[in-house]
């Protein structure tokens, strides 16, 4: 009797874990194809205290590519790639955190709905960048 107990309570607890998780993969969507394609702008300058004294650092061009599954991060001559899923899904904008290849800090992207515009989030001390489709 004690292990007829223990066996449905043990199928009760994996049958709810695993429905649990399957909504959980369901509410996490992809971005219409619409809004891949290469976006192009400029993060500007700023200033950091290096310790001993204040660096400047110029304005750089950023382009970022969003293909199925995908990005390209190109800033000045520095080109990563990696992949990204959907964070979040909003009436106006999709927020991406992307994984980047040789980058322990992921990038968080928000793909604007309407004006062909994206934003990314800076890696202190950049400033963020604001895109658009070319």
């Amino acid at each position: 009797m004690n292990v007829r107990l223990i066996v449905l309570l043990f199928l009760f607890t994996f049958m709810a874990n695993e429905g649990s998780s399957q909504t959980l993969r369901k509410s996490i969507k992809s971005i219409k194809r619409k809004y891949y394609g290469t976006y192009e702008g400029q993060i500007n300058g700023y200033k950091f205290d290096a310790g001993d004294k204040l660096v400047e650092v110029n304005p750089i061009p950023i382009q970022i590519q969003i293909n199925v599954g995908y990005l390209t991060i190109q800033i000045g001559k520095l080109t990563t790639h990696g992949d990204f899923e959907v964070l979040f899904e909003a009436d106006d904008y999709y927020v991406l955190d992307a994984t980047m290849e040789n980058q322990s800090v992921g990038e968080r992207i928000v793909v604007y709905k309407k004006g062909k515009k994206i934003s990314r989030d800076g890696l202190y001390p950049q400033p963020s960048a604001l895109l658009f489709l070319n």
